[in-house]
């Protein structure tokens, strides 16, 4: 497979984007295409009540993904 040329690329850009596709004042974007009637289908397929969190674990040790250092800010000490 050929690497794509800048043009090429930035046609993707224009022909696969869904900017505006709602409406200017359209907060939602792509999730407007679930439906009510497909939450409805979603929910029915749950077998178990396990949740599954889709929350990126916040550590303080640097690892090769990770490109910055964790900051953490403490406004009150929590003591008396």
């Amino acid at each position: 497979m050929a690497i794509p040329t800048e043009t090429q690329v930035l046609e993707w850009f224009e022909s696969l984007s869904n900017w505006g596709r709602w409406g200017g004042d359209d907060q939602l974007g792509c999730l407007n295409l679930i439906t009510p009637e497909k939450r409805k289908r979603a929910a029915a397929l749950v077998q178990e009540g396990v949740p599954v969190s889709c929350a990126r674990p916040i550590t303080t040790e640097m690892a090769p993904d990770i490109s910055f250092q964790v900051q953490r800010y403490m406004v009150d000490s929590g003591e008396g």
